[in-house]
C-alpha cells in the first residue's frame, strides 16, 4: 500500500479521494448503463459534476433489490457491467436466503483473490524482521 497516502491529513486525503473517484467516472458512466441511468437520475453525467464531497453526496445509494431488479430484467447478468463480458474471469452469487441470488462478475484486476492478500500485507507489518 501507499504510507505516503496512507498517512495524509483528513483534508489532503479527501482531495485524493476525491480525485480518484472522479477519474473513474467517466469511463464508468460511458459503458456501465445501470449506473449511467441511476446518476443520471441524479443530475450527475459525469465527472465534471462532482467538484467537491457536498456533490459526492448527492449520488444515491444502490439496493440489492435493485441490483437483483436489474438482473431479472436484463438476464443473466444486468446492465452493471462495466467491461465487455469477456473481460470477466470469475463469477459469483449470493446465496439467495432474502430472494433471488444476485449475481456479479470479476475481471482480473477486481478479483478477491487479487486484492485480497494486497489488504493483508497492508495490514501486516513488513518491516520487522521475524525470528
Amino acid at each position: 500500500m501507499d504510507r505516503r497516502i496512507e498517512t495524509l491529513g483528513r483534508e489532503a486525503l479527501g482531495q485524493v479521494q476525491l480525485r480518484k473517484f472522479q477519474l473513474m467516472m467517466d469511463p464508468v458512466l460511458t459503458t456501465n448503463r445501470f449506473y449511467r441511468r441511476k446518476f443520471s437520475a441524479a443530475g450527475i453525467d459525469g465527472s465534471s459534476d462532482l467538484r467537491s464531497w457536498e456533490d459526492f453526496a448527492r449520488l444515491p445509494l444502490t439496493t440489492k433489490v435493485e441490483l437483483s431488479t436489474d438482473q431479472a430484467e436484463h438476464p443473466p447478468y444486468g446492465t452493471n457491467l462495466t467491461f465487455p463480458r469477456e473481460s470477466f474471469i470469475r463469477i459469483h452469487q449470493t446465496s439467495g436466503t432474502t430472494g433471488e441470488p444476485l449475481i456479479w462478475l470479476d475481471t482480473a484486476e477486481s478479483s478477491w483473490s487479487r486484492l485480497f492478500p494486497l489488504r493483508i500485507n497492508a495490514l501486516v507489518d513488513t518491516t520487522t524482521p521475524r525470528r
